[in-house]
């Protein structure tokens, strides 16, 4: 039960390489690809038409490539070696992993057959319709991380193919995906081609033409964005469009082993190329293997810090930190890199920071001012963003002594209020009721200042939404609507004040 047998595509389609017989090798279970009553052609018929579609955009033509599919063939034909054939003399292969894949042992013998011939684990593409348990994953297969093409259902968690039976046209997880594989096999066959070039150029003895610049130079800069747990599988992908439609470079461009060793050697070139660090996180850990026990999403982080990159992390704002129980974890999800806050202003956030890397000299204004963030302990991992987005400005903070003593914490408040430049109070997950008796406790000494200082403003932060009117309002101070994580832009501004004020 498989599906092998035609190419698709225009008949007058070529190899887009031309020492290969096809580009593209869809292995798939018949299974896969049965009607129910109503769609008028199977699942696998119409991923396969959607894709054929997307390369042709990517690639320029319809008939600039050719794919080996087959919608026909029953289980009944034999596997021929003309077949077999065809699999070795194809560019790349499509597996589509479902359990009737796994049983077929007509899939098994197209996937031997390929990898009876020396590949790179950049020509196999693995998209799974259904959970596989990683035992159950065929031993060639194990260390690919695969495009997922289904989510778990309302009820008690069974798993559901996107677009299953028929994707409906505003299917955007269907849609997005196609996209997504579509871009990676696009990518690999470009590459594929340029070796093929250069190896024919150096045939001939002629040094080889340099590449035209493309959108994939990155000429906006690189951002890695690391691999995440399945769960943000759609975050991630929704970032990386975002990204490559505003000239950023992606990396990395293919999947990774899962092999630690090599997992660490391919993420550590990508850093290495890329300006900034992007990392999405949840609250799962992710896979931790025996000989890779920090597990793959710290792997990468540590690999960035070593390389001296720049960091930028992000978690859903709504995340109870409180309820992940590891705390090796927890602990990364509460560095001061990362943002608490809607995904979109995130990629807007990823885009500030890397103009910031890339024209430092534009980036970095003389603020110059000290600032009091004045925060009840609640508040401390929204403070700790506010603080990494005013470091990143060229600002200097404190924050409040940690001390159970009165007395202490009275003369903190007061020799914190006596030097600094500005004010932020932070009106998070604190009550209305500290708001208002800090701020009235800030007032008392800030009359006796004799210069006011340059700016004051409260941070109204998560969780929204706030009061209408905060409980209490010092004279000219501002309000920073911060109630979906905290807004570079707006501290920009508030930066930007305090720079006029001083001049």
């Amino acid at each position: 039960m498989v599906a092998l047998g035609k190419r698709e595509g225009s008949s007058a389609a070529v190899a887009y390489l031309s020492q290969f017989e096809d580009d593209i090798f869809v292995s798939y279970a018949h299974v896969d690809d049965a009607t129910i009553a109503g769609p008028n052609q199977g699942w696998v018929t119409h991923l396969t038409k959607c894709l054929r579609t997307e390369l042709a955009r990517k690639l320029g033509r319809s008939d600039a490539y050719s794919m080996w599919v087959d919608h026909d063939l029953l289980h009944s034909h034999p596997l021929t070696p003309q077949i077999l054939e065809r699999v070795r003399r194809s560019a790349v292969l499509v597996v589509i992993l479902s359990p009737g894949y796994i049983a077929s042992n007509w899939c098994r013998q197209e996937r031997e057959a390929f990898f009876g011939v020396a590949r790179s684990m950049q020509n196999v593409f693995v998209i799974e319709i259904d959970h596989i348990e990683d035992a159950d994953r065929p031993a060639q297969l194990a260390d690919f991380s695969p495009f997922r093409f289904w989510t778990r259902g309302p009820r008690e968690g069974a798993p559901r193919p996107f677009g299953w039976p028929q994707p409906q046209f505003d299917d955007q997880e269907y849609y997005g995906a196609v996209k997504d594989l579509a871009q990676a096999i696009a990518v690999e066959l470009q590459r594929l081609k340029k070796t093929q070039t250069a190896a024919i150029a150096t045939s001939h003895q002629q040094p080889p033409t340099p590449a035209a610049a493309s959108s994939e130079s990155g000429q906006n800069g690189a951002v890695y964005l690391a691999h995440v747990t399945d769960d943000l599988e759609f975050e991630r992908n929704n970032v990386r469009r975002y990204l490559e439609q505003a000239g950023i470079r992606v990396v990395p461009s293919a999947w990774y082993s899962l092999e630690p060793t090599a997992f660490r050697t391919s993420a550590a070139a990508d850093i290495a190329a890329a300006d900034l660090f992007v990392q999405l996180l949840s609250g799962i850990m992710g896979k931790r293997p025996p000989d890779l026990p920090e597990g793959y999403g710290q792997c990468q982080l540590q690999l960035a810090l070593e390389a001296a990159k720049p960091v930028l992390q992000w978690c859903n704002s709504q995340l109870d930190l409180a309820s992940v129980e590891d705390d090796a974890h927890r602990a990364l999800l509460e560095r001061a890199t990362v943002h608490a806050e809607p995904i979109e202003e995130f990629k807007q956030a990823i885009r500030r920071r890397l103009h910031e890397i890339r024209n430092p000299a534009q980036s970095r204004p003389a603020t110059k001012a000290f600032i009091f963030v004045d925060m009840d302990s609640a508040d401390r991992l929204l403070a700790e963003n506010l603080c990494s987005i005013l470091h990143t400005h060229g600002a200097g903070y404190v924050l409040p002594l940690e001390t159970q003593d009165p007395g202490d914490y009275r003369r903190d408040l007061e020799d914190n209020l006596s030097s600094c430049d500005a004010l932020m109070v932070i009106y998070g997950a604190t009550t209305s009721n500290w708001v208002r008796s800090h701020l009235l406790a800030c007032q008392k000494t800030l009359v006796n200042r004799p210069q006011p200082p340059r700016g004051l403003a409260l941070l109204q932060g998560p969780p929204s939404p706030k009061d209408r009117l905060p409980p209490a309002r010092l004279p000219n101070m501002e309000i920073l609507d911060c109630q979906n994580g905290v807004s570079e832009a707006a501290i920009v501004k508030f930066l930007s004040s305090l720079n006029s004020a001083a001049t």
